[in-house]
Parts: structure tokens; C-alpha cells; sequence
């Protein structure tokens, strides 16, 4: 079974319905005081899971503060939220009740997912639902893990293993029942959560807003044509293994456009904060035997902090973007590592990562603002590296980070120079790298702008706050 069709198949088992809805329109839930034998129609008599309210209506309201530990499918639907205070959370972490870690070695404890120790997303047994991505210190908001192939890999504090298996034919019904982690503290005494491998929710011809999204070991959210993902948060996923390929990679995207199958087109993404993903923060990506174009997609006003990659476009089967846009977006520290993710050989963290084979009609990046961290990585086309089409954006960084980075890792192009040099040489050098940077990526108006951390910091606090002064609950 074909990776992606067994995370449609694991997303199913875990209960979503996804029929379309007969009855009323209007369905509220609350997680805190709802049930499901409720009829839903009231806030005052509202359903407990999403997965019921599917079956029954087509706009969903959640209730602000709540959690819903559920992934779910929407189809020809409207998810938004009701009532006041913090946006509603669809939750994929798995939380320890019950801390039962045992010693397996120096430094290295295990625990057992299988046995009946967790609280919040219920796993049902199925041992694939427990391929972990991240682990979570929910009190203090941290975010750990770095998943190693081997168990002899575990060195690093946080580092975990599971399973050496990850080809679909060796995989088998208890591959992920154990987790082994390296820490120097004891983790009994820590309060632990860990993020459990599907898709937070898929969506198609469907809009969702007001949602925040936690905790899943694979995507946030797969987007498919005729969405709308407005004022949504999006945080700590990614990082599951994957399961199908010949070699260990991990994986998971905050929010994707997946090109395959099925087409996706007319689809509008605004006003969402995205952060701590393990690969990129936004992407569009499509296999190489789709004969699907993306078409029509606009991503404008958003805020994506503390990404492996802020946006990726990885569309290597040789099509067309048609009038896809990257508009007016703030990328803050991004190309950094967030506490999990990538082992430090995969390739340098960017805040843009291109793949694209056709850059004539490519992926239009457009009056964006990035904020520390490497700039663009990509790999060469015809001797090139032009992937994109780039207007008016501008790249805030200090001395020493790569504008231009071979995305495999294999190497790396251009990094703006630092040393003791006097102001004009550096400056004369600068420059010349930024030449360079334009004739090989074909980018001749992104500025850049070289600044101290302390400057860099500072532009970062400024961006934060004002996305969240703007950011306000949509109501009907």
C-alpha cells in the first residue's frame, strides 16, 4: 500500500466519517459539555465530536477553549469556531498519565505506547497510529526529539528511536509499540506528550477558520482544490517516519497542496500563523506520474515562524504553476532548527526551498518578508538554479548565513561573508556574493539587508506582535 493511501486509510480507521451531511445546518460542538446524543442544533445543546457533527450538518462550530483530540475529513463543509476566548484546538498529542519509563541502558529509557498509560488522541490499538514525530513538555511549551534510524544512534538528550522498520513489507502490526529515548533527566518526572503519525485534517471543497492545530506527526493540513484556510494556527507537527521508501526519512509539512490524484486548484490560504513544522511551514508538492497543474492558489498574509523551511515548492513532474502566488507573507526565523527535526547532514534549513522544473511559468514569491536564517535553497536546473519567479521581496539576515544552499545537502553555493575585514571590503564581497546569487537563480529584486542579531531579534518581535494585533475571530 502506497504511503499516502495508508495514511487515508489509518485516517479513516481512527473514525471520521466523512459522508455528506443530511439535516440541519447549523451543528455545534463542545468537546466540555457537549454529547453526541444532543441534537447539536443549539450551542445550548451542542454534539461532543466532530466525527458526528460530519454526519449531520455542514457548517461546524467549535467552541472556543475547547479540545477535540480528532482528525477529521472535510467535504463540501465549513469548520469554524463559536463562543469566546482562545480558538478551539483539533489535538493529535498523545499525553503520558501515567509515567511508567523504564531504564534500557545509560542514559536510554523506553516506555511502551501499546500499554493503557495515555490520555487525549486515543491510537485504538493500532500500532501505526503511533509512529511519533515530536515529543512535547506541554508545561513549559517546549518542543523535543530527534528521531534517529538505529537504536545505537541515541547520543543526543531527546533523542528517540522506534523502529529500524520502514518499508511497507517489513512494517508490521507492533513496529511503533515501544519508544526509546535518550535524557540524562528521568522523563518520569517531566511532563511528557507525544505527537501520533496521521493528518491533522484533509481537506476539499471545504473552508476552515479560527482552528488551531497540534501535535500530528504527519501534515497539519493536505488541501485539495476549492479550500479556504483562514486565521487557522498551526503548530509542532511533522516528524513521522516514513513508511514505503528504501532508505529512513522523516517527514510532515504544516500545510500542503498535494498535486497527485487528485487536482488542486482555487484555493485561498490567509491570515494563519504556522510554526515549529518539521519540514516546511507551507508547501505545494506533486509526484512525478501526476499529469495535475496547480492552478489558482494564493497564500497571502501569513505568518510562519521557526520552520525547517518556511515555504517549499517541489513540483518535479514537470507542470506548470498557473497563477500560483506567495503574497506579502512574513517568514520569521525560519531555516533554523526548532528543537526536532532533520538531522543536521539532510540539508541546510531555508526559508525557501524550490524544486521545480519548468521556472517559466513557476511559483510567483512575491513582496514577502524573511527574517533571519538561511535564504533559498534549491537544486540545478540546466545548470541553473531557477525554480521560482521572484518580485520585490526582501531578506533581513546577519553575516555568515547561506543565500543560496544546494538543497541535498551535497554542497553549499553562496554564503554572505563575515571575518574582520574592513567596512568596504566586506561590503565589495557582499555584493559580489548577491551578483552571484542573482545570475544563478534568475531573483533580481529581492533586497537584502544586513543587520546585527540584536536588529534581527527586534524585527522579529515587531512582525510577531503586529500579525497578532491583526488577527481577530471571523463571525457569521
Amino acid at each position: 500500500m502506497k504511503t499516502r493511501n495508508l495514511l487515508l486509510f489509518l485516517l479513516c480507521i481512527v473514525g471520521i466519517v466523512c459522508c455528506q451531511a443530511k439535516g440541519p445546518s447549523k451543528i455545534y460542538v463542545s468537546s466540555t459539555t457537549g454529547s453526541d446524543k444532543n441534537s447539536g442544533k443549539s450551542q445550548e445543546a451542542p454534539l461532543k465530536t466532530i466525527a458526528c457533527a460530519i454526519t449531520k450538518g455542514n457548517d461546524i462550530y467549535l467552541k472556543c477553549g475547547d479540545i477535540f483530540y480528532e482528525n477529521i475529513q472535510l467535504r463540501g463543509k465549513r469548520l469554524s469556531s463559536y463562543g469566546t476566548g482562545v480558538s478551539p484546538i483539533l489535538s493529535g498529542y498523545k499525553r503520558i498519565a501515567k509515567p511508567k519509563w523504564k531504564k534500557a541502558g545509560k542514559n536510554i529509557w523506553k516506555i511502551r505506547l501499546s500499554d493503557n498509560l495515555f490520555t487525549g488522541f486515543d491510537t485504538k490499538g493500532f500500532s501505526l497510529l503511533n509512529n511519533v514525530g515530536c515529543i512535547h513538555e506541554y508545561d513549559k511549551d517546549l518542543v523535543h526529539g530527534r528521531k534517529v534510524e538505529r537504536k545505537n544512534e541515541l547520543k543526543s538528550n531527546w533523542d528517540f528511536w522506534q523502529t529500524s522498520d520502514y518499508d511497507s513489507r517489513s512494517v508490521n502490526a507492533h513496529s511503533f509499540d515501544e519508544l526509546y529515548l535518550y535524557s540524562k533527566t528521568n522523563p518520569n518526572q517531566l511532563k511528557l506528550e507525544f505527537s501520533v503519525g496521521v493528518i491533522g485534517a484533509i481537506l476539499s471543497d471545504a473552508t476552515m477558520e479560527n482552528i488551531k492545530i497540534q501535535g500530528f506527526g504527519c501534515h497539519g493540513i493536505v488541501s485539495q482544490s476549492n479550500t479556504t484556510i483562514r486565521n487557522c494556527r498551526i503548530d509542532a507537527v511533522g516528524g513521522m517516519t516514513y513508511i514505503g521508501t528504501n532508505k529512513f526519512v522523516c517527514y510532515g509539512n504544516g500545510i500542503e497542496y498535494w498535486v497527485d490524484v487528485h487536482p488542486v486548484e482555487n484555493c485561498l490560504m490567509e491570515r494563519c500563523h504556522i510554526s515549529r513544522t518539521y519540514d516546511a511551514g507551507m508547501t505545494i508538492q506533486g509526484s512525478a506520474t501526476s499529469k495535475l497543474t496547480p492552478k489558482n492558489i494564493l497564500i497571502q498574509n501569513n505568518l510562519i515562524t521557526e520552520c525547517c523551511q518556511g515555504w517549499e515548492d517541489f513540483l518535479n513532474n514537470g507542470k506548470q504553476y498557473v497563477n500560483c502566488r506567495l503574497k506579502n507573507n512574513v517568514f520569521a526565523n525560519c531555516g533554523n532548527t526548532t528543537g526536532f527535526g532533520y538531522p543536521e547532514s539532510r540539508f541546510v534549513f531555508c526559508n525557501v526551498l524550490g524544486h521545480n522544473h519548468d521556472v517559466r511559468n513557476g511559483m510567483i514569491i512575491e513582496g514577502n518578508t524573511f527574517i533571519g536564517g538561511n535564504f533559498y535553497s534549491a537544486s540545478p536546473s540546466h545548470g541553473d538554479y531557477q525554480s521560482n519567479i521572484w518580485k520585490d521581496n526582501v531578506f533581513y539576515t546577519t553575516r555568515g548565513h547561506w543565500i543560496l544552499s544546494y538543497y541535498t545537502g551535497k554542497s553549499n553555493v553562496i554564503r554572505l561573508p563575515e571575518g574582520k575585514s574592513n567596512k568596504k571590503d566586506l561590503d565589495s564581497s557582499t555584493e559580489k556574493m548577491i551578483r552571484q546569487y542573482r545570475q544563478m537563480t534568475g531573483d533580481k529584486t529581492t533586497k537584502f539587508e544586513i543587520k546585527s542579531e540584536e536588529e534581527i531579534q527586534s524585527l522579529i518581535k515587531s512582525h510577531v506582535s503586529a500579525f497578532g494585533q491583526s488577527q481577530w475571530p471571523i463571525e457569521y
